[in-house]
């Protein structure tokens, strides 16, 4: 009897779960699918659409603890929503108005909550150009070519991304990117900062205790970045 009701229970949480992942996938989809309608309804010029907002708080209701798939340029990738709760609204956000980019980065930002986040983010952000080895961050704020906002000054929420980094990761943290894991070298966070953020920005840690409160195509291509401050670990 007791075998038959752990079989029983076992098969109810397999099941359970599957319900879950199945979920999640449906509210990946509704975001990439009907963002394009809802997120280019800008209300006024000041505001994006609630509606828009509304569609990224039920992927994350339905993806937290799930592991979330979808395709970056035609590359898929498949991560737990739990590391990268950010990263989908990243890649898509792009194509929407301004005051929605706005809005997608803030409310991403109120979900840093460990360093693997906050180098993501600035990952999304980053301002160096492909030609330079890198790649325009899909995030407007720290790029400097005639779309970005930091052509003549820092961004705000650039400075912002930057900060985080500091205030999130501290030395032996780890990272996973790209399959591969990382450890966090705390004092070459500022190297790590000047090579993806504009040079009008601060890439020193902001001081002590202080955090900052400032608003204002190929995934791959990134992992080299992070030797600037992460060392491989085998």
């Amino acid at each position: 009897m007791a075998s038959r009701l752990q079989g029983f229970l076992f098969c109810f949480v397999t099941l359970s779960q599957q319900g879950r992942a199945s979920e999640c996938q449906t509210k990946v989809a509704e975001w990439i699918n009907g963002a394009s309608a809802k997120c280019k309804n800008v209300q006024d010029t000041t505001t994006c659409d609630p509606a828009c907002l509304e569609l990224v708080k039920a992927y994350r209701t339905a993806c937290k603890n799930q592991l979330v798939s979808y395709a970056v340029n035609g590359h898929p990738l498949e991560q737990p929503y739990d590391d990268f709760p950010n990263d989908l609204v990243a890649v898509t956000q792009a194509q929407y108005p301004e005051e929605c980019q706005i809005a997608m980065f803030d409310e991403a930002y109120g979900h840093i909550t460990k360093c693997q986040h906050a180098v993501s983010i600035m990952f999304w952000t980053n301002s160096k150009p492909v030609e330079q080895g890198g790649y325009v961050g899909f995030y407007p704020f720290c790029r400097t070519d005639a779309s970005g906002k930091s052509q003549t000054a820092c961004a705000p929420r650039c400075q912002k991304a930057m900060d985080a980094v500091h205030n999130n990761c501290k030395a032996g943290d780890e990272y996973i990117y790209d399959s591969a894991k990382f450890t966090v070298v705390e004092s070459k966070i500022p190297t790590f900062l000047q090579d993806l953020g504009p040079p009008s920005c601060n890439s020193a840690p902001p001081p002590k205790g202080l955090i900052s409160t400032a608003l204002g195509g190929a995934v791959n291509k990134y992992w080299f970045l992070l030797s600037a401050i992460l060392i491989k670990v085998d």
